[in-house]
């Protein structure tokens, strides 16, 4: 008898075991993009979940995701075109990834209810002829809806990531949300960039940082002390970088002085393909990869909006020049360049002769 009651708990006790396996709270996320052996990559929208995963599409261009989560959460997933598209993804549920051109970025995604809110505002909000539609139609969503999930993401790609944006109207907007939002970190980020003694970028001091290069160097703000330094944030997964990287080169080349520098900040998720990207396009400058990705000092200092993105920083390492056009830069670093390097070559002289002076006294 003894025997069999231990066989029966031992019976009850793998039982347990298998059914919280089962139990266990996985998103499933599948579809096709079109694109053969292409990566396609899922990530949080927020700094709960930074890089969750990533996985290579079939001979087909068919993917799967299988992430656990313990609660809801705003993702999105990189597809190979570059486009960065929304997932609202909840526990032990699944969602399904579509071609449809109704939407602005060619991509719908099919899942629970949060999901379906998203779609049909931004369907509504992609076919806004101009700005004051769009205000207008999100002002009537966030009444509606004011403590959605979907209302960070609204925020960002259809007020804030619009061209010469108006500060107040930002905030407007944020001021719409109720609750829990206005605790987003999100929002919240957003609120003190656009706040109006904090508004204007250029002149802003760079924010702390310590990398290491692709060839394993040590680089922090203070290696760039003393020179121009153009900074440029960029993936090896968005074609706009890759075409704008290629251009450093020329720049590099237009350029003489010593007092001159570039530093290339990767927001990639994988950094084997960012190595490879690096020898391919022949990426010169110091090459570094940010771990925080999208929750990058720099992103949330300067409210970096989107890629490729190059800034000009001054010798006293303050913002010089905001998103540089890399065709028509060369020639201005150059002569700020030069100027500089005379400045303190007779700074240097001046202080030998004080020294001299010093000795015979």
């Amino acid at each position: 008898m003894k025997n069999l009651f231990i066989i029966l708990v031992s019976l009850l006790l793998a039982w347990s075991c298998s059914e919280k396996k089962q139990e266990e709270p996985k998103f499933t996320f599948e579809g096709n993009s079109g694109v053969p052996g292409a990566t396609m990559y899922l990530f949080g929208l927020d700094s709960h979940h930074d890089v969750l995963d990533s996985t290579l599409c079939d001979k087909n261009g068919a993917f799967a995701f299988s992430v656990v989560l313990e609660s809801p959460a705003s993702l999105a997933l990189i597809t190979p075109d570059g486009q960065i598209v929304p997932v609202y993804a909840e526990p032990k549920a699944k969602a399904t990834l579509n071609k449809d051109a109704s939407y602005k970025c060619g991509w719908r995604v099919d899942a629970g209810e949060t999901q379906k809110l998203y779609n049909s505002i931004s369907l509504i909000l992609d076919k806004c002829t101009d700005r004051k539609q769009v205000y207008e139609k999100v002002d009537s969503f966030f009444a509606v809806h004011p403590v959605s999930d979907v209302n960070p993401e609204i925020l960002r790609r259809y007020i804030v990531d619009i061209p010469n944006q108006d500060n107040k109207e930002i905030r407007a907007r944020i001021s719409k949300f109720g609750g829990k939002l206005q605790d987003h970190e999100y929002p919240t980020r957003i609120k003190k960039i656009t706040d109006n003694n904090n508004s204007n970028i250029l002149h802003r001091s760079f924010p702390n940082f310590s990398y290491k290069t692709v060839d394993s160097t040590d680089v922090t703000l203070t290696t760039y002390l003393k020179k121009y330094t153009l900074i440029t944030l960029w993936a090896s997964w968005d074609k706009e970088s890759r075409e704008h990287m290629k251009k450093l080169a020329a720049v590099k080349e237009g350029i003489k002085s010593e007092s001159f520098a570039i530093l290339n900040i990767s927001l990639d998720y994988d950094t084997a393909a960012w190595r490879r990207c690096i020898i391919e396009d022949s990426i010169i400058g110091d090459n570094v990869h940010d771990k925080k990705i999208m929750n990058s000092a720099m992103i949330n200092k300067f409210n970096i909006k989107s890629l490729p993105h190059t800034m000009l920083m001054s010798p006293y390492q303050r913002v010089m020049e905001y998103n540089v056009d890399l065709d028509n830069i060369a020639t201005r670093i150059d002569s700020l360049a030069t100027r500089y390097d005379k400045e303190q070559e007779r700074k240097k002289k001046k202080e030998e002769e004080e020294k001299r002076k010093k000795k015979k006294k």
